[in-house]
């Protein structure tokens, strides 16, 4: 009897738990309902800004990848194009861009003669020292952009003379120990090492003539 009062009553429980429960959802069915509707929302505008900033990553590697392949553009397009992306939100590629802007530049004072007295081409020199800096200074975290920045800045100062300045960007590159392995450090110490080169004068071997012989 016992027994059968304590089922009876776990029963009865269990039964007014569930009718609260009817009565808490039936009160509350249109808060309830609205609530799962903004979940389902939420989800559909979460899911979708991410599939939208993918697309948008993968349609600004495309881009940089299309710049970058020889013949596939003009030079202007390939300048309009590399600063376009060097504003784009996506700082990887930002920063590539930046240094290919510098080295585009870099590449036209060469063309031009490379000489830093003549107006135009100090101009173009200026502005790859210019995106070149920029690199460096917007993109601190982007090392490889960064690294590839500081050589270019080597290279103005080395084909200006400056073997002071150069040698210190190359050492800036070289020392970047995140970077080990990776061509700019390597190409860091092939520029130290060529300036010192340049810096140790050639000694030329010379001959003496034999002592004249007395009659």
């Amino acid at each position: 009897m016992k027994a059968q009062r304590r089922h009876d009553l776990q029963h009865n429980i269990l039964g007014a738990e569930l009718a609260k429960s009817v009565e808490f959802i039936r009160r509350r069915r249109t808060v309830i309902v609205w609530s799962a509707v903004l979940a389902a929302v939420v989800l559909l505008a979460t899911t979708y800004a991410v599939r939208s900033a993918q697309n948008k990553e993968r349609s600004l590697q495309a881009t940089y990848d299309r710049l970058v392949t020889l013949g596939t553009v003009t030079p202007q397009e390939f300048l309009d194009g590399m600063k376009s992306l060097a504003e784009s939100s996506n700082d990887r590629l930002a920063a590539l861009a930046t240094v290919q802007v510098g080295k585009y530049y870099a590449a036209q004072f060469s063309a031009a003669g490379g000489v830093s007295t003549d107006l135009r081409q100090r101009d173009l020199s200026d502005q790859a020292a210019a995106y070149y800096r920029r690199a460096i200074e917007k993109f601190p975290t982007e090392r490889l952009a960064v690294a590839e920045a500081h050589l270019g800045m080597a290279r103005l100062a080395e084909g200006a003379g400056d073997l002071a300045t150069a040698a210190q960007e190359y050492k800036t590159v070289k020392d970047m120990a995140d970077l080990a392995g990776m061509p700019p450090p390597q190409e860091a110490a092939e520029g130290l090492d060529r300036l010192d080169r340049i810096k140790t004068p050639v000694r030329m071997a010379t001959t003496s003539s034999a002592p004249a012989k007395s009659d």
